[in-house]
């Protein structure tokens, strides 16, 4: 039972602080989220459009998204992708398990951003931020021993532990 109890303490611990990071600011304008003419893209565009980024959950991705929530950041534009990043933070944190492919291919994905920052603009987001993204990296390798949250951490993200 601690175990538990010291996790649910350690999940609402980062959700303050992602949340503190990442503000409840306006979501940007949907030529900002998305900067593509293909469909899928622009579904993605749609789908998020006017939405704040901590109304998007994972009951909300799983039952009215369409297509690979997973792959939604990687087709935001910049703006977009860090706009929405702490959405995904959350429910990698906190529905690691129900999250499915949501959760799980986060951890990779952000290495990806952080690899490829010409495209993502990563390094673009404030101390904070990023430090909210290690967190949970951090929290990911420990709570669910995740290969990929531990290797992105290696690359980039553990530098703001």
């Amino acid at each position: 039972m601690r175990e538990e109890d010291s996790m649910k303490m350690e999940r609402r611990r980062i959700r303050e602080q992602i949340k503190l990071a990442f503000k409840c600011t306006a979501p940007p304008e949907a030529s900002q989220i998305v900067a593509s003419s293909y469909p899928e893209p622009l579904q993605i565009r749609d789908f998020f459009k006017g939405r704040n980024w901590w109304d998007v959950t994972l009951d909300i991705l799983v039952n009215e998204y369409v297509g690979d929530a997973s792959a939604c950041l990687s087709f935001m534009a910049p703006v977009g992708m860090r706009y929405y990043l702490p959405a995904y933070l959350f429910i990698a944190c906190e529905q690691y398990d129900e999250g499915d492919v949501i959760s799980k291919e986060l951890p990779s994905r952000l290495l990806m951003y952080a690899r490829d920052d010409d495209l993502y603009k990563i390094k673009c987001m404030d101390d904070a931020k990023q430090a909210a993204v290690a967190q949970v990296l951090e929290f990911l390798v420990q709570a669910y021993d995740d290969e990929d949250a531990y290797e992105a951490l290696e690359f980039f993200w553990g530098k703001f532990l």
